[in-house]
């Protein structure tokens, strides 16, 4: 072939060649490089997860039995919590150490979880003994603020809300070795249900399920660095509320550790303290005549694995039929109401009932809480009479009715569902909308009180979603949920019951299955209360005022309603109470008339004075307001400029505000490198292990077998194209 060719042409030839070899070997040396920072990266046994498929959880690629996987975190986490209970507010104080490990600059970004009702209302940070107090802005102005400190080199922190119960916290311009301290603040008021009075205290979360397809070209827009999945048409924040999770025994340095303190000032005697989740230890103390209770942790510090679950009962006789505290703030009166309704109604009032059980079956409930949700289920169809009827509904990726329509609960039909709810076990997505659309549809059999009875985790993503899909549908159905695990989603829990005008249960262990239900089928059992009024009951002159939550659904039987109001205080009255309220309610199982079958007065004179009402007032404002937008009963533009306003006033964050904190010395000098380290948290006690998440790497091993894959598929098509125009040279010198 040489000699057809002329020198010229040789030498074009020559350097096509070399060309070709430069992009081949280029192509090697970039595929090489990818593999070998791919296997240290296996090699040090940290697990890179960029995507995940739309409608499934993302499980990480190790085997459930390998426990030799390790995570070495960059940043050091560890907590601080002290709790106080002064009546029926509770207010905690959480301190957030954060030490980077590493000789980098680093900004963390750490996904908590708070209380679903938590009134989160203030930020410190603090760099040794200076403390930078954070101030409430609008989101996006936050946000500004928070990005052009951390690129000036200023210690910065940003505190925003994902969820109500799931908030994210950035801190940037970390010193090397260094520590920087986030001081958060919030307050709530407790949950008294059966008797007794609990604070659940949330450590970590419980992976979400993001239902819908993956929004194509997003890979590039959003930051996956903050978490495991990317947005879909269904959950548009996907990336915000899926922190990645390890397994505690997997970290390699001392981390995720906290410490947490309980005072509790009931002003009663109470006559035991327990926790379901943690050993304790608990102190009493007594000063004016009243007993004060200290609980803390047996061990000193533990694992951010589980909820801390603490309940107290009071002694008999000493259980409150009503509690009122107020605030005066800015010139206006607060109040806080709990008003017990009667233990039982006179006359046999008890209905024959359709119960729908839907158990969750998916990947989130494996281990311990598959078991937990069979017990449950089991205990709930043994509780049937021979009166009712039943089904039960199972779903993951699908929905499975076990019966066409419900049945009878006679021995045989009890039999037969129990023998398939013992063979029931976890996997697959959590396809919620399905399932519920299934345990709601249909008439109710007349005659009989609907009761759709839901155990579940709750862990989805498509939260506001689902609670217009039950407001729509709910009909004359009543939805009650049991929260199962030891993280579960308890804002989607709560909410949801709220929405169904039921009441939500919430069950860590399996210990605890016996009692709570046992509470729960009583309540189930028993007719309930409708048609509440709050009302002003003596000065028709004074009686406007502002009340949250709605009181629209119903009211069980020994079961309080709690309100929380805002009154309008008269000029030069600020010192004066307003008014006497009044409480009235019907019965779900009587003809409603004219004469209410249980009212209570409330005279405002006799209000303890507490802090942070007005405080959570704010919180709960704004809830009703999201509720609204949620069910599209108000314009979104509305409702955010509305709760824009509210937040400001209180200081609260909120979906559309934040709190920012800016150090005004310049830490980091500006040609130094910033690294993102995204903290995980620990995955939930007893979930599997295949349900952890690990961070993804800082390496680039993906990006160089990307481009080295392109360059072998340049190469391929240069030597192509050489062959080809040597073949027709040679055939035009033949």
């Amino acid at each position: 072939m040489e000699n057809r060719l002329t020198s010229s042409n040789k030498e074009m030839w020559r350097w096509q060649a070399l060309r070709d070899d430069i992009f081949m070997l280029l192509a090697i040396f970039l595929l090489l490089t990818g593999y070998s920072l791919s296997a240290q990266a296996v090699e040090s046994k940290t697990i890179s997860l960029n995507q995940v498929e739309s409608g499934r959880l993302l499980f990480n690629r190790a085997q459930a039995n390998d426990s030799s996987i390790k995570y070495d975190p960059a940043t050091l986490l560890s907590e601080e919590v002290d709790i106080v209970v002064s009546g029926l507010i509770v207010t905690a104080r959480l301190k957030q150490q954060f030490k980077n490990d590493t000789n980098d600059w680093l900004e963390a970004v750490y996904a908590f979880p708070l209380p679903e009702n938590a009134a989160l209302y203030l930020m410190e940070m603090k760099i040794g003994e200076r403390v930078i107090k954070g101030e409430i802005k609008e989101k996006s102005q936050a946000k500004r603020i928070y990005q052009q400190a951390k690129k000036a080199g200023k210690k910065t922190s940003l505190v925003e809300q994902q969820r109500p119960n799931l908030f994210t916290n950035n801190i940037a311009n970390i010193p090397p070795g260094e520590t920087v301290e986030i001081i958060l603040e919030y307050n709530q008021v407790l949950d008294y249900q059966h008797g007794a009075f609990e604070l659940r205290f949330p450590l970590t979360t419980t992976p979400r399920y993001f239902p819908g397809q993956k929004i194509s070209g997003l890979e590039i827009a959003v930051d996956t660095n903050t978490g495991w999945a990317l947005p879909t048409d269904q959950v548009s924040d996907a990336h915000l509320i899926s922190p990645f999770t390890v397994p505690s025994s997997s970290l390699v340095k001392p981390s995720h550790n906290v410490s947490l303190q309980v005072e509790i000032n009931t002003g009663f005697s109470v006559d035991s303290i327990n926790s379901t989740s943690h050993s304790i230890v608990v102190k009493t103390e007594e000063s004016r005549n009243e007993n004060t209770y200290k609980v803390s942790l047996k061990e000193g510090e533990t694992a951010m694995d589980r909820d801390f679950v603490l309940a107290w009962e009071p002694q008999a006789g000493a259980s409150p039929k009503a509690a009122l505290f107020t605030e005066m703030w800015n010139g206006a009166q607060y109040s806080l109401l709990m008003v017990m309704p009667p233990q039982q109604l006179p006359g046999d009032m008890t209905l024959p009932r359709e119960q729908v059980f839907v158990i969750d079956t998916s990947g989130s409930m494996g281990g311990e809480s598959i078991r937990q949700a069979r017990m449950a289920l089991d205990k709930a169809l043994n509780s049937l009479k021979p009166s009712d009827r039943f089904n039960v509904i199972e779903f993951n990726s699908t929905t499975h009715s076990l019966y066409s329509s419900s049945v009878p609960a006679n021995s045989r039909n009890i039999k037969h569902a129990l023998n398939y709810v013992h063979n029931l076990n976890a996997d697959g997505g959590t396809e919620m909308a399905s399932a519920l659309e299934a345990a709601l549809s249909g008439n109710v059999y007349p005659g009989y009180l609907r009761q759709v009875v839901f155990i579940t985790d709750g862990s989805v993503g498509n939260e506001s979603a689902l609670f217009k899909q039950i407001e729509q549908a709910l009909g004359e159905s009543r939805l009650f949920t049991i929260g199962i695990g030891s993280a579960p989603n308890s804002y989607f829990m709560r909410k949801a019951a709220e929405m169904g005008r039921g009441s939500f249960t919430y069950i860590s262990d399996l210990n605890e299955v016996e009692t709570k239900l046992e509470g729960l089928f009583k309540k189930l059992s028993a007719p309930v209360l409708s048609d509440l009024l709050l009302s002003a009951g003596l000065d028709s002159e004074n009686d406007q005022f502002e009340s949250y939550p709605s009181l629209t659904g119903d009211l069980y039987l020994g079961e309080p309603v709690i309100q929380v109001i805002k009154h309008k205080v008269q000029e030069g009255e600020q010192n004066k109470l307003t008014e006497t309220l009044k409480l009235t309610a019907n019965s779900i199982g009587l003809q409603h008339s004219h004469t209410p079958l249980w009212e209570q007065s409330i005279n405002l004179a006799g209000a303890k004075q507490a802090k942070g009402i007005a405080t959570f007032w704010g919180r709960q404002k704004i809830e009703s307001l999201m509720d609204a937008k949620n069910l599209g009963t108000t314009s979104n533009e509305d409702v955010r400029q509305q709760v824009i306003d509210v937040a400001l006033e209180h200081h609260l964050v909120s979906p559309y505000t934040s709190l920012v904190a800016v150090e005004q010395v310049v830490s980091r000098p500006v040609e130094t490198t910033l690294r993102k380290d995204a903290l995980p948290q620990l995955s939930p006690k007893g979930s599997t292990p295949r349900m952890a998440h690990f961070p993804q790497t800082a390496t680039s091993s993906q990006l160089y077998v990307l481009l080295g894959l392109i360059c072998y598929m340049v190469g391929i098509g240069m030597l192509y194209q050489r062959r080809s125009m040597i073949s027709l040279k040679e055939l035009q010198d033949a």
